[in-house]
């Protein structure tokens, strides 16, 4: 089985290692090589996606789009004159003349100055461009714009009610803090701030998240089938870039709204080289509006730092800082069994907490004797979670991670060569409430490494393959080889529609475990997976197609599979405790996601849909002895099998309005059919007067489906000009028909605990 997967991977890699070298005997003696950066001449902010052009006697010799840092390369080129062109939408086009010596590797800054002209011959060719990159990576490209269509109760927008329009992710709610993509868990998601892993970035508000659309630059999201590089996750990637501060003036920017205020400020710290960025936001719910949301108190907030310095044009150097905290009680009312008046399950001032604290330095590099791009990144992060009464808590759980990483990227003519190394040690701890679980409070040390090897060959500009190898070695569980491909084709040459494969396998260790039978239990804690073979291995299929249509509408459709085997899941039990007992499941996910968008200034609609379908099968002895059979079957609590976004904003001036709906259908969950008093027999006892302890009965495990879930949220936003300084007062309503959409169905008291109601908001931002 082994040979069978390996065999296309290096039938993949020969074939596009023997392109190359033939490429390097055509041109022995073409050894020169030009490379750079493409920024904004007001900014210095890297210029994504800008393309290059290289001409000789007014013949293109070479052609790129830079990625994200404004990175582009040209190797491998005899000596001579040049004309080098470089292009973006919205900006002047630059074009300056080379000379190249034999055997020289020069470096250079190309400025963009922005401009109000629409070069439309220029907007085709990086349109064409961009899809093809996009498609060949399998990635969803998310830009500030993008994010601050969307409405949210906030003035700027935030990554976390972007994510939540797209097919494919489910969230828990309003409330919660967590996201769920093409099947898979919170804690199977890779999320990276700079090449930082965050553990837990959402907020509990479900609006929110560490990253707010002021300082990110853009954010990669790969839900499925992602490439060689990524690692230690077994479902998707979010690939968060914050953007550098200004390197030419200082500016600041406050925000006053009931969810989030907040301050920002950026400038030089050395004029045309060093800049820092800052960001502080809090809540201020409590404090404003006290009791309007559920009842249930809630504080959170974030802080993002960052200094980015150029170092002789040849290279970049940037440390980022980032903090974030919330607490929020669980329900300020007392769960009490119906059955059971006289017991209390949970006291009324139990509350969860979760904070991040990470820091990072990330270094780019071109060093000058080779036509190499070197990125090295060092970063400390941790997370740390509570519940319980506050100050004494009854369940903790961090983890400290120390990472490093090295990545080496070489393009040589119509091949890319990217190859590297991360090693990280992590401490993890946790305290569980040891009376019924099965681990003891532990503080372990774990070491593992990844490695990775990945290929990509463009055929005559309309195919591309990539394939690669990520190999991943895990202290005391072994070492895993997965192999993974991904295929692009366009349908017609240098036209817009494009047919995607992707296909790969991926493995994880490191689990965030969380009570499944309750969704409104945000607890999470995270540990070493404990079963035996416990590295949980997983296999992506993609296949997807994206396509330009006339008139500024775009299509897109992706269909996908993942399975996956020894994932571990929560043992049912009908006792109320968090349980860490676990057993092996084997997780298979499936669906169909479609996106249709129509854009013409100023106007822009989309409509995102999604069908899916997740299922567990576990084993369990408690199955037999409540079932009947020792195997179940089940879908676990965030299987939505449908679910609906409806996108519309519009643009008139300094007017701006934006409308959002939203509909999901019904979460699984286990209908309670009575409760009892369980006595454990352990010798003779006197069932007169020994008091036992209270369950559930429940039936099969999430049979039921909840009610479907739909909201309608509108905001309206007003630019002014205030002296030299801009204000932007924002308003909206959430929830404008005021549903009632169900947060979590307490099983104990048999009572519904609802998500927000109907709420106006307005908030105000100064830019100074």
């Amino acid at each position: 089985m082994q040979r069978r997967i390996l065999v296309p991977i290096l039938l993949c890699l020969f074939a596009a290692r023997s392109a190359d070298a033939q490429s390097d005997r055509r041109s022995s003696t073409a050894d020169a090589a030009i490379r750079g950066f493409v920024v904004d001449a007001q900014n210095d902010e890297a210029l994504r996606g800008a393309n290059v052009v290289l001409r000789h006697n007014d013949t293109i010799i070479r052609g790129s789009a830079t990625d994200g840092d404004g990175f582009f390369a040209f190797n491998d080129i005899a000596s001579g004159v040049y004309a080098l062109q470089a292009s973006f939408l919205g900006y002047v086009t630059s074009r300056d003349s080379v000379t190249l010596a034999e055997g020289e590797i020069r470096t250079i800054r190309v400025f963009l100055r922005p401009s109000e002209e629409s070069l439309g011959e220029i907007v085709v060719e990086s349109n064409r461009e961009d899809r093809l990159r996009e498609a060949e990576s399998g990635l969803i490209e998310i830009r500030p714009p993008e994010i601050e269509r969307v409405p949210s109760p906030d003035v700027s927008g935030d990554l976390a009610t972007y994510l939540q329009t797209l097919p494919g992710v489910v969230s828990s709610g309003d409330r919660g803090g967590q996201l769920y993509i093409r099947g898979g868990t919170p804690s199977q998601n890779l999320v990276l701030l700079d090449g930082i892993p965050i553990f837990q970035p959402f907020h509990m508000i479900g609006f929110f998240s560490a990253f707010p659309s002021d300082v990110i630059h853009h954010t990669d999201l790969y839900p499925g089938a992602f490439q060689a590089e990524f690692g230690g996750r077994t479902s998707s990637v979010v690939d968060v870039a914050t953007r550098n501060g200004s390197k030419s003036r200082h500016s600041a920017t406050v925000t006053v709204a009931p969810f989030l205020s907040s301050i920002g400020l950026e400038g030089p710290l050395a004029p045309q080289r060093t800049s820092f960025l800052l960001s502080v936001r809090e809540s201020l719910i409590e404090r404003l509006i006290p009791g309007r949301i559920s009842n249930l108190p809630f504080l959170f907030g974030d802080l993002l730092a960052k200094v980015h310095s150029d170092i002789g044009g040849s290279g970049q150097v940037s440390v980022t800082a980032m903090q974030t905290h919330d607490r929020g009680v669980v329900d300020e009312s007392e769960r009490v069994p119906s059955a059971f008046p006289n017991t209390r399950v949970v006291v009324p001032d139990d509350e969860v907490r979760w904070r991040n604290q990470a820091i990072g330095l990330r270094y780019l590099m071109l060093p000058p004797s080779m036509p190499v791009l070197g990125e090295l990144t060092v970063s400390y992060s941790k997370v740390y979670n509570a519940f319980g009464t506050p100050g004494a808590p009854d369940r903790t759980s961090s983890v400290d991670n120390f990472r490093a990483s090295a990545v080496v990227s070489r393009i040589r003519g119509a091949a890319t060569l990217r190859w590297g190394m991360a090693m990280q040690n992590q401490r993890i701890k946790y305290s569980l409430d040891g009376v019924f679980q099965d681990l003891d409070d532990a503080d372990e040390p774990r070491l593992d490494a990844g490695f990775f090897y990945e290929l990509s060959y463009r055929l005559r500009g309309r195919t591309t393959a990539r394939a690669g190898i990520h190999s991943h070695l895990y202290a005391g569980s072994g070492l895993t080889v997965e192999p993974r491909i991904r295929l692009s084709w366009q349908v017609v040459p240098g036209g817009s529609q494009v047919v995607n494969i992707g296909w790969g396998l991926y493995s994880q260790n490191l689990i965030g475990l969380q009570d499944e039978r309750d969704a409104g239990d945000v607890f999470t804690a995270w540990l070493p997976s404990p079963l035996k073979n416990s590295i949980a291995k997983s296999m992506h299929f993609a296949l997807g197609y994206q396509a330009d249509l006339p008139y500024g509408i775009s299509l897109n459709a992706d269909g996908y599979l993942k399975s996956t085997a020894n994932l571990p899941v929560p043992q049912w039990t009908p006792f109320a405790r968090f349980t860490t007992s676990l057993v092996s499941a084997d997780a298979d996910a499936y669906g169909l996601e479609t996106s249709l968008r129509w854009s013409s200034t100023p106007y822009f609609l989309a409509a995102t849909w999604s069908v899916s379908n997740v299922t567990y099968t576990a084993s369990q002895e408690s199955f037999g002895v409540w079932y009947g059979t020792a195997q179940e079957s089940y879908h676990p609590p965030h299987d939505r099998r449908h679910q609906l976004n409806l996108l519309g904003s519009l643009k008139h001036g300094r007017l701006g309005v934006g409308l959002r709906w939203q509909l999901g259908s019904g979460l699984p969950f286990t209908r309670p059919i009575g409760f009892d008093d369980w006595i454990f027999f352990d010798s003779l006892v006197d069932v007169t007067t020994t008091s036992g302890q209270y369950r559930v009965l429940f039936e099969r495990p999430y049979q039921g489906r909840l009610p479907a879930y739909h909201r309608l949220d509108v905001s309206v936003d007003l630019a002014l000009d205030i002296a030299s300084h801009a204000l932007t007062v924002k308003g909206g309503i959430i929830n404008v028909y005021d549903r009632d959409n169900l947060f979590y169905f307490d099983v104990w008291s048999l009572r519904r605990v609802n998500q927000m109601g109907i709420l106006p908001w307005v908030g105000i931002k100064l830019d100074i």
